[in-house]
């Protein structure tokens, strides 16, 4: 599948059910949060460092960005805006899980490699500024209210936090190679 906020939104909806948010707002809020996540990483570029034979090649590898990271700075989101509320760590921890596994279920990162044919390499992810893509998420999905504005920047916040520090091992790579050693870099995007 394909990354979509339709398909990510209902990954996120069955998380934030799982840690027992069930408002009938749950749909608008994990569409909102879907579509904001959606935007970020079709927006980004993913870059790799790599090694092995020289020639040229490709990689296509799921994106493995971990729950716990992203509920940690979901959490520091929240607290840099004021929202520390009762109910916070809950939600905030089913929207990390969806997130989590959505991306792992649905995101792919498409690289193409110069300098190596065959080997593996390190990506990373570098986004444009979130808040204003979940600020979008949120208005396009009809999420409206006194905070809205807040938890958008908070999420986009955490993202940015997450995204920053993201590195993802093991990427690998195929396609012509020769006997020769090498090392070059992958650019590619998330689809």
């Amino acid at each position: 599948m394909a990354l979509t906020s339709p398909a990510l939104s209902s990954v996120i909806s069955a998380n934030l059910a799982a840690t027992g948010n069930s408002g009938i707002a749950v749909p608008q809020f994990s569409l909102g949060i879907a579509s904001g996540v959606v935007g970020v990483f079709l927006a980004s570029v993913v870059n790799t460092i790599d090694i092995g034979v020289a020639g040229a090649g490709t990689s296509l590898t799921p994106i493995v960005m971990s729950s716990a990271t992203l509920f940690a700075n979901f959490l520091n989101g929240f607290a840099a805006f004021g929202l520390t509320g009762t109910y916070a760590p809950q939600v905030l921890l089913g929207v990390s899980n969806g997130i989590s596994q959505g991306l792992l279920s649905l995101g792919l990162m498409q690289v193409t490699h110069i300098g190596v044919g065959s080997g593996t390499g390190v990506a990373r992810i570098s986004s444009p500024p979130s808040t204003p893509f979940m600020t979008l998420g949120f208005a396009s999905s009809g999420v409206s209210g006194v905070h809205s504005g807040l938890i958008a920047s908070a999420l986009g916040l955490g993202l940015d936090l997450t995204i920053a520090s993201f590195l993802q091992p093991g990427v690998v790579i195929v396609g012509s190679g020769s006997p020769t050693a090498s090392s070059g870099v992958g650019v590619g995007s998330v689809i």
